[in-house]
């Protein structure tokens, strides 16, 4: 799959779901992997690593159960439609809020929690209903780094591969269960020296529970519950950690193996040599030669590898077919920004320091010594296959933006900008996706995305602390097809967006949840087919289901 493929604007009923640029992009490169080879982790080789574990360094048994096996080609086509089937729920809807507690008083465009858990208590009547339980690995140790490292994976990512989130067997499940029965609140449990390293999904009809597990824990009966709220620190005395810890520890190692994670210059050895996206971390640029050999890789993401923003390394990466790449704004400066623009192939820039996964689902927030600037642009300006750029977190300025100009962009997602007002919007005029995030939004910014003529996506996520803006400027955006806006909103203004007659997606996540009053002037958009709104009850869903019949309405603004 080609980044093309899932950029066709007259598509929307097939994938308009799938118009998350920078989300899709990051699983579409995942999906290109090549099929890594099945992890080692038969039952004595596991038992045997689990107690050289106990006695040695935290998973120092890494090698044992190192990637063995035979390789297979890549399978791209074979994930096409599934891509956009995922992306046809977004990847936030896995982090999306719980439909059946739309009640309480959390802010609704406040980060929407991953799980259905109140508290214990809650967690505990559910138990009997409990279906599956999953296992997703968290962080994994490196001897070479000599600590855990957060493996920064989103969960849609490991979806294809069922060894990166295995189901515990009927009877491992079942003694879990019967712990958690007995488990209680750790209210006096000193904080740990070392990140959680596995996550329990634990499904019950449509609910959720998450639970943490954290390997080489000095006590042995401890997990963490994710609430609603805050997390819990749970005591559960007949915990079958043992068994857990034989599916946790391949579960890791497949995680590595096929996301193509590299740990320090060792790494590359649990990477199948086809893998076609690396993410690298803390790996030394003495390893510059193995990478270079692997001629298949087309996303690099170097967030995590400062030493790699070296404009000398850069430029010798022009010598691989990259497409696709993510760097952090904290070492990418001007002259790394002119090597980039070296590499021939590139389609894709992100330059951000948090999570490319977690763009669309935590607010933005400033990136302390950001070198990513204005000049870093005008040197960006000479990448002249550059269609798709996400800014989070940096220090550029409408000036900086107007020498992408120079660029057939068609995708531009800003996060946390300060400094960027739109001005310079105008000069851009192929764009067709725009996403503005945790920037100040006013009528004069709203009239600059109605200019542009391409426009067919926008997804508006205003800072939480600013008024909301009147939507009037928007009804001139003549070819916008699919209207995202989380934040503040001011349901009365939604009249004033009637002329737009090419609208078929609208989904708001608004502050607080709507009532049928804040929704009654509700226009009736010719072309829509999709409305979501979060915090939409059933009682509303239906009444709007009536005066709508051919519209697909859903409480998800994803």
């Amino acid at each position: 799959m080609t980044n093309a493929d899932l950029d066709r604007p007259d598509d929307l009923d097939a994938d308009a779901d799938a118009e998350r640029a920078v989300l899709e992009l990051a699983l579409a490169e995942h999906f290109g992997h090549a099929r890594a080879p099945a992890v080692a982790g038969a039952t004595d080789a596991t038992d045997a690593a689990v107690d050289r574990r106990r006695r040695t360094t935290p998973f120092a048994e890494a090698s044992e159960l190192a990637v063995a096996g035979s390789t297979q080609p890549t399978w791209r086509r074979q994930w096409q439609f599934a891509a956009a089937m995922l992306f046809g729920a977004f990847v936030v809807v896995a982090l999306a809020l719980d439909r059946s507690r739309r009640d309480t008083d959390v802010p609704l465009a406040q980060e929407p929690p991953r799980t259905s858990t109140e508290d214990l208590a809650d967690l505990q009547r559910d138990l009997a209903a409990v279906r599956t339980i999953a296992v997703r690995a968290l962080a994994a140790w490196s001897d070479e780094l000599q600590r855990w490292v957060p493996l920064e994976v989103h969960e849609v990512q490991t979806m294809p591969w069922p060894d990166t989130r295995p189901e515990l067997g009927a009877e491992l499940q079942q003694s879990l269960l019967t712990a958690l029965a007995l488990a209680t609140i750790a209210a006096d449990a000193p904080p740990a020296t070392t990140p959680w390293t596995h996550e329990l999904e634990l499904r019950a009809g449509g609910r959720k529970h998450l639970l943490r597990l954290r390997l080489a824990d000095d006590d042995p009966s401890r997990l963490e519950l994710a609430t609603r709220s805050a997390a819990k620190l749970l005591r559960v005395p007949q915990l079958p950690r043992r068994e857990l810890e034989r599916v946790a520890i391949p579960t890791t190692q497949a995680t590595l193996a096929r996301v193509g994670i590299v740990l320090g210059a060792s790494g590359f050895a649990l990477v199948p040599t086809e893998a076609t996206s690396l993410q690298l971390v803390d790996v030394p640029t003495a390893a510059l030669d193995e990478l270079l050999r692997r001629l298949t890789v087309h996303n690099l993401d170097l967030r995590r590898a400062p030493a790699w923003h070296d404009p000398a390394v850069l430029r010798r990466l022009a010598d691989l077919p990259l497409r696709d790449a993510w760097l952090s704004p904290q070492h990418l400066d001007a002259d790394g920004a002119a090597a980039i623009a070296t590499w021939r192939e590139l389609r894709f820039l992100g330059v951000c320091a948090s999570s490319p996964m977690a763009l669309y689902e935590t607010r933005v927030l400033p990136t302390a010594g950001a070198k990513f600037d204005d000049k870093a642009l005008q040197a960006l300006g000479a990448a002249k296959a550059l269609d798709q750029l996400v800014l989070a977190g940096v220090d550029v300025s409408d000036d900086g933006l107007a020498f992408l100009a120079r660029l057939p962009l068609r995708q531009l997602h800003l996060a946390h900008c300060p400094h960027v007002r739109g001005a310079s919007l105008a000069r851009i005029d192929g764009l067709v996706r725009v996403s503005w995030m945790d920037m100040a939004l006013d009528e004069s910014v709203l009239a600059r995305f109605a200019a542009l003529p391409k426009l067919t996506t926008l997804f508006l996520r205003p800072r939480l602390e600013d008024p909301a803006v009147a939507l009037a400027p928007l009804a001139k955006a003549a070819s916008l097809e699919d209207l995202r806006i989380v934040g503040p909103l001011r349901t009365e203004d939604l009249p004033q967006l009637a002329g737009l007659e090419r609208l078929r997606s609208l989904r708001l996540a608004p502050t607080q949840a709507p009532t049928a009053t804040d929704l009654a002037p509700l226009p009736k958009f010719p072309a829509l087919r999709r409305l979501g709104i979060v915090g939409l009850d059933a009682a509303l869903r239906r009444q709007l289901q009536e005066l709508l019949p051919k519209v697909q309405i859903s409480d998800e603004a994803w």
